[in-house]
């Protein structure tokens, strides 16, 4: 709905309505800020407020120049409807003040279901509201009970309990109490002056006595009714102290009743071992080492000769143990006896246990042959290492190791190493 027919909807309400009587007004004519006298639309905020129809802002302003919104609409619409007085607009008006209506039907609705809501809202707090007065006269018109009796109760045990902890009673008001407290204070004296040997008789039992009274002290609270939040405080601690009281009891007996054991013998201290000082680590190896030994090729692209001699290599290493990130390059040569080639190899090794009398050690890299014939690249492969040392010293060792490879046409090769360690 544009808000051209709701201000005209609103319109033709109010040309319909002006010729109601004054008196039917329902409200004060509103002084709204924003409206100030002689304002061109004063008369007519003034007359659809005094029906009802609009209420304006809870910030005391009209706000005239706003849109109207569908909700806004719907809420004038509602409260004609509800005042009755569409009925008397005139005929030539109702037109479109009904085409007004069922434009905001949907808000109507909804307004309907709120009000609704409200009203049972408002019903059920009334009813609580009602009940709640009810239960507040009813206790108000409660005698108090008198607690005085319960009082002077309360400060007769509290008297009897102080004079269980070795204060002397004053004035007991129960004879009867009074005798079975003392009974039970002198029978505690004796326990706790018992040697600790075993008696030949433990007494008679505290524990009815204690009992019968806690008994009585839950029969004087129950007699008066309800206490209030002090006297049930003073109780508990009454009870709390008599439940003490009888815990004291029961382990005064059990001490008495129980022999003191043997003292345990001393036992003779045992000879200090002397202790024997670890074997030193080996001092940091040198970063800087060179190695020389002997290498073979255990699988290989080309056929191992039957003669062992035939395949073996003379081979020098010399490397770094730690360059970046705990890892270090390698450089070898193998050189071959029978033959007279060469390979070059480049590895990057990572030492696993740096320092230590084992220390193994794993890597990656290539081989280069540099004697085959053709292309450089043809005769490169990569290579591999996984091997141990063994440091006898910071500057000598020994070192076994095994190298995986892919050579000609990523086919799998294996050689193995051996050889002296020194650092430098």
């Amino acid at each position: 709905m544009h808000r051209k027919l709701w201000l005209s909807s609103v319109l033709a309400l109010s040309l319909g309505l002006g010729s109601l009587s004054l008196a039917q007004a329902q409200n004060p004519p509103a002084n709204f800020r924003d409206v100030p006298a002689g304002h061109w639309a004063r008369e007519a905020v003034e007359y659809i407020t005094q029906r009802g129809l609009i209420q304006g802002f809870p910030d005391g302003t009209f706000r005239g120049n706003e849109n109207l919104t569908r909700y806004q609409a719907a809420l004038i619409f509602y409260r004609l409807l509800q005042s009755g007085a569409l009925s008397q607009v005139p005929q030539q008006d109702q037109g479109m003040i009904q085409q007004g209506i069922q434009q905001v039907q949907a808000e109507l609705a909804a307004l309907q279901k709120r009000l609704t809501a409200l009203e049972e809202a408002g019903a059920s707090q009334d009813k609580r509201l009602t009940s709640l007065e009810q239960q507040v006269q009813q206790l108000a018109s409660r005698p108090a009970p008198d607690t005085t009796d319960l009082s002077n109760r309360i400060a007769a045990l509290e008297q009897q309990v102080r004079s269980l902890g070795g204060q002397p009673a004053q004035a007991p008001q129960s004879d009867a109490l009074a005798a079975r407290i003392a009974a039970l204070e002198e029978q505690v004296q004796k326990l706790s002056q018992a040697p600790a040997q075993p008696a030949p008789a433990a007494g008679p039992d505290l524990t009815p006595r204690v009992t019968t009274l806690e008994q009585q002290i839950q029969q004087l609270s129950q007699q008066v009714g309800q206490p209030n939040t002090a006297q049930a405080e003073r109780i508990a601690a009454l009870e709390q102290q008599v439940r003490s009281l009888q815990a004291d009891v029961a382990a005064l007996r059990q001490r008495a009743a129980t022999p003191t054991p043997a003292p345990a013998p001393t036992p003779t201290p045992a000879p200090t071992p002397t202790p024997t000082e670890p074997a030193a680590a080996p001092a940091a190896l040198p970063n800087v080492y060179f190695g020389i030994g002997a290498a073979y090729p255990v699988i290989t692209t080309n056929p191992v000769s039957p003669n062992f001699t035939d395949d073996l290599s003379v081979s020098a290493t010399v490397g770094l143990r730690d360059l970046l990130l705990g890892f270090g390059p390698r450089l070898g040569v193998d050189y071959r006896l029978n033959t007279g080639s060469l390979a070059l190899e480049l590895n990057f090794i990572r030492y696993l246990n740096p320092g230590a009398f084992f220390d193994p050690y794993i890597g990656l890299g290539a081989r280069f042959d540099l004697s085959a014939s053709g292309d450089i690249l043809a005769n490169t492969y990569g290579n591999s290492v996984v091997g141990f040392g063994l440091n006898f010293s910071r500057n000598f060792g020994l070192f076994v190791e095994a190298n995986p490879r892919f050579e000609k046409n990523l086919q799998f090769g294996l050689g193995a190493r051996a050889g002296l360690r020194l650092g430098f």
